[in-house]
């Protein structure tokens, strides 16, 4: 559920939050390549995480309103911290790659902390890596 967030947070990234879409069900249907009684049972999940408002609108040619509550930084950061603490570091890395740029620093900036991971961006925008050792924790 958190991916499908993060994936329309990235389809609208033009959006703010708190600001209102007009959008249907059957386009954010769409973008998440899944039915539309699937995406119903998403909608309902963001709504009870808090993560949007929702104001479906019934009939043909008719828009919903659809709006953010939570930045892609705060989801993207928090479901890199998940990932991380899972152990499933390929997983973050591929977040933090599909991640605009200033939000991937960031999280790349956890990654290192976390792991001694040193990230240098190659000339074409590429990313190259080298994870060294977990970093250990004093033991008293």
């Amino acid at each position: 559920m958190t991916e499908h967030y993060i994936q329309l947070r990235l389809i609208f990234s033009h959006v703010h939050e708190e600001e209102e879409v007009e959008i249907t069900m059957g386009v954010l249907a769409t973008h998440l390549c899944c039915t539309m009684r699937n995406m119903n049972l998403i909608m309902n999940k963001f709504l009870d995480n808090g993560w949007v408002r929702w104001s479906p609108q019934r009939g043909r040619g008719k828009k919903s309103i659809l709006v953010f509550r939570l930045s892609l930084q705060e989801v993207a950061g928090e479901w890199f911290e998940r990932l991380l603490h899972n152990n499933k570091i390929e997983e973050a890395y591929a977040l933090a790659a599909s991640l605009p740029f200033l939000i991937r620093e960031n999280v790349m900036r956890r990654l290192q902390s976390q792991f001694g991971l040193r990230s240098d961006q190659s000339a074409r925008g590429g990313w190259t890596h080298s994870v060294f050792h977990r970093k250990r924790r004093s033991r008293r």
